[in-house]
């Protein structure tokens, strides 16, 4: 009887409660929206990885997995799907920690923002795959954790480090979406933003510059476009002044004959005396030229231009200081006066906010408008690409066929060069001082002393 039981015992295990049968876990899908762990854990690794940007390809020998942001988009196989690893060879993904902060870097998008509103201070964004860009690795070692780098900016920068590894997270956090704003998709990547976050500047990393290593080309290529900017001038570099000279590596003494010390001697005495002949001869020439040009009769000094004399007089051209501490007010004031003296006939435009055009240009007898002028005051900054492009649309909304930017803080190297290309006309303060001198002596005190706003 007790041989029965454990026999039925046995079957019914065999039959029914065998892990490996009817108790085993079913394998998981592999489909769209599958992590890119769940993938690894199924298939093993690829024969062939590859990666651009958010889009990783893995290809196996049945076909390729193309996955975006860490999960499955698609799946391409001709003939099934690969063969799952065994139970026994899965292993978890260790997880992947987000390193958020390195001595003098935040990885907080949200409190950077907010440090460089306070400090109205620009942001200097450090984008980086940590896990799987080489590139990056060698910025990290060899310049984010170097002090002088971080001694260099971060009086004048909010430093920000936007990192994007393999194993990110939540694939919509706030370091993807400041990537896809910004359309980053090189690692690693330097940005300058204004303290709104509008992109002023990308440094060049691969272009040369002056240094030795490669944290010394990087910091040259910062300040390099930080003067760029206009930005306050940055603190010297540590040793860059009152550095020692150079020592003279010491010379070991050798013997010296007392014919040697003749011989020194005698080309010393010879050099002395050729060295007063020489001097002798100079100081007779000079002082015939001086008798000779004051025994001629009238001699007449440079004649001075009127023009220099009145300007000299008059003293009414602002200094470059002045004009860059002006407020928008007086700088719609001004290019309004400029824009006459070119023999534009001029015309506020009523109810204009920052972007839009601030002065419609005519020419007499032709009710076309020629132009539109945007005016911004010290107040404004550096100039961004984005408030010109803004301008280039009204450009087009009313058909002017060029328009003018003045604003005395400048403006971007974007904003630039996107004027260069749409028949936008930038003034910067030293341009605006430069036009001011130009102006004709009579000209110059209708415009700097001009203050209502008068139309033609």
């Amino acid at each position: 009887m007790r041989l029965y039981v454990l026999g039925c015992l046995g079957l019914f295990s065999l039959i029914g409660g065998g892990p490996g049968l009817w108790g085993a876990e079913p394998p998981p899908a592999i489909g769209v929206g599958t992590t890119k762990a769940a993938l690894l854990a199924a298939y093993g690794e690829p024969i062939l990885h590859s990666r651009l940007g958010p889009r990783e390809i893995f290809k196996y020998p049945q076909g390729q997995v193309i996955l975006e942001e860490g999960r499955v988009v698609r799946l391409e196989f001709k003939a099934g799907e690969p063969p799952r690893l065994p139970p026994a060879a899965v292993k978890a993904a260790p997880p992947v920690a987000r390193v958020t902060e390195i001595a003098g870097w935040t990885g907080d998008v949200a409190l950077a923002s907010q440090a460089a509103i306070q400090r109205s201070a620009p942001l200097l964004v450090w984008f980086s795959g940590s896990d799987w860009s080489g590139p990056s690795r060698q910025f990290r070692e060899e310049v984010a954790l170097q002090g002088d780098f971080v001694a260099a900016f971060q009086s004048r920068y909010v430093l920000l480090r936007v990192d994007l590894p393999d194993h990110n997270g939540t694939p919509r956090d706030p370091h993807v979406r400041l990537r896809e704003r910004l359309g980053v998709t090189v690692y690693p990547t330097l940005l300058v933003l204004s303290p709104a976050g509008e992109s002023l500047a990308k440094i060049d990393l691969s272009r040369p510059t002056a240094g030795e290593t490669y944290a010394a080309r990087v910091i040259a290529a910062v300040r390099e476009m930080h003067d760029l900017l206009g930005f306050a001038p940055l603190p010297p570099a540590p040793g860059a002044s009152d550095a020692p000279p150079a020592t003279t590596a010491h010379r070991p003494v050798r013997a010296v004959t007392p014919g040697q010390v003749a011989d020194s001697l005698l080309s010393a005495g010879w050099g002395l005396v050729s060295a007063v002949g020489t001097g002798l001869v100079v100081t007779l020439t000079l002082l015939w030229l001086l008798w000779r040009t004051g025994s001629r009769p009238g001699t007449m000094r440079r004649p001075v231009p009127m023009a220099e004399r009145i300007a000299e007089a008059a003293s009414g051209v602002p200094t470059l200081d002045q004009i860059t501490a002006w407020s928008k007010e007086r700088v719609v004031v001004v290019a309004a006066g400029l824009a006459e003296a070119e023999g534009f006939l001029t015309e506020l435009c009523a109810n204009a906010t920052d972007g839009d055009a601030d002065i419609r240009l005519r020419k007499a007898g032709e009710p076309d408008v020629q132009g539109l002028v945007c005016c911004m005051g010290a107040k404004a900054g550096v100039i961004t690409a984005k408030r010109v492009r803004e301008l280039f649309g009204v450009m087009t909304a009313e058909g002017a066929p060029q328009g003018w930017f003045v604003a005395p803080m400048g403006f971007s190297t974007e904003a630039r060069m996107f004027a260069d290309s749409h028949r936008i006309r930038l003034s910067d303060g030293p341009r605006l001082l430069a036009q001011l001198q130009e102006l004709p002596p009579v000209e110059l005190p209708k415009v700097v002393t001009r203050t209502p706003w008068v139309t033609a």
